[in-house]
């Protein structure tokens, strides 16, 4: 009787950690698989065979969708969402902004792993 209450202890323990370190590693995960889109749209809007033409003046910005970022070779790969299991539909759409880069408005993005800042661009991803 007493291991069994010792093991229902540990397991009572044991089961919000778990839920913790799995809570965290999909957030994880899913801040990479973002990224991971935004270089995609990044490369894209650099690449010179396609003649992408970027804002040029300031909060004036362009959209991308994933579709044209798969369809351009820029993304290889379905990107998956950590939190439903399925992949990113190919509607969602990459902002790319013109800013005057500002270190203090890059770090104040930099909490949301959705922005990325790219020269004087920002990136960012809404689904």
């Amino acid at each position: 009787l007493g291991v069994i209450v010792i093991l229902s202890v540990l397991v009572l323990i044991a089961i919000p950690i778990v839920n913790n370190i799995v809570k965290n590693s999909q957030k994880q995960i899913k801040e990479s698989n973002v990224i991971t889109i935004l270089n995609a749209a990044y490369s894209w809007a650099m690449d010179e065979d396609l003649n992408v033409t970027l804002p040029e003046n300031v909060d004036d910005s362009i959209t991308v969708n994933i579709n044209t970022l798969k369809t351009t070779g820029h993304l290889k790969k379905e990107v998956i969402n950590a939190e439903t299991g399925d992949a990113y539909a190919n509607s969602c759409i990459i902002t790319i902004t013109k800013k005057n880069y500002n270190a203090q408005e890059a770090d104040n993005n930099s909490s949301d792993p959705n922005k990325k800042y790219y020269n004087n661009y920002l990136f960012e991803f809404g689904c």
